[in-house]
């Protein structure tokens, strides 16, 4: 997944590359809102708070 490669409603390409060389690209759906997305590219929700928080 690339950074801002998800979006509420719209589904996830997943591309798995295979030890022996060969390469499988599929699409998922997802049931996340933008705010879980949020939490995602931050790594998680805590980091997200302390980010909103200006805590490092």
């Amino acid at each position: 997944m690339t950074k801002g490669s998800i979006h509420p409603g719209k589904p996830l390409q997943i591309r798995l590359d295979h030890a022996d060389g060969t390469t499988d690209t599929f699409d998922v759906l997802h049931s996340y809102n933008e705010q879980q997305i949020d939490w995602v590219r931050a790594g998680s929700a805590l980091n997200k708070i302390r980010t909103e928080m200006g805590v490092k």
